[in-house]
């Protein structure tokens, strides 16, 4: 059964989420996975890394370059050279107290939205053991939202 799940983060220490009709302020520990998520899953600052005093960028070697920001936390990205795409992303966690092991993401079934190519399914591995697989069933680019309308509660 699908279900629609919304989440809000502010990028620093607030946000909530929706999930079945319900509304729930993002609690302390929730907000520390919304960080690490901003972190792992997301295109956008991954792209944009060289030029975020936060996030230091090296090539591994070719078709894999590492980011790493300034808790420590590093992510390495498999790049398929004949594609430019991302294949595979493999995230490894600071914590106070810890290091997680990697977590790995692979994405798959590229498509066009909006003239940007977004994986539409992708495959969580920790372990070697498949953690889930997420099909995306659609992606909304520019929709015209602000950020006062982000925040806005459903």
């Amino acid at each position: 059964m699908l279900k629609k799940y919304v989440q809000y983060f502010d990028g620093q220490n607030s946000g909530w989420m929706a999930l079945g009709g319900h509304v729930v302020e993002l609690k302390p520990d929730e907000v520390s996975r919304a960080k690490v998520a901003s972190f792992e899953f997301d295109f956008v600052n991954s792209a944009l890394a060289d030029q975020r005093p936060t996030r230091s960028v090296s090539v591994l070697k070719p078709g894999a370059i590492q980011i790493v920001d300034l808790e420590g936390n590093i992510m390495i990205l498999e790049i398929d050279e004949a594609t430019g795409l991302p294949v595979k992303e493999i995230v490894t966690i600071v914590r106070k107290d810890s290091v997680s092991s990697p977590t790995e993401e692979t994405f798959s079934d590229w498509r066009t939205v909006s003239g940007v190519k977004l994986p539409f399914a992708v495959r969580e591995a920790k372990g070697g053991e498949k953690l889930n697989d997420t099909l995306v069933l659609d992606w909304k680019i520019n929709t015209g939202l602000d950020c006062n309308a982000l925040g806005k509660r459903p």
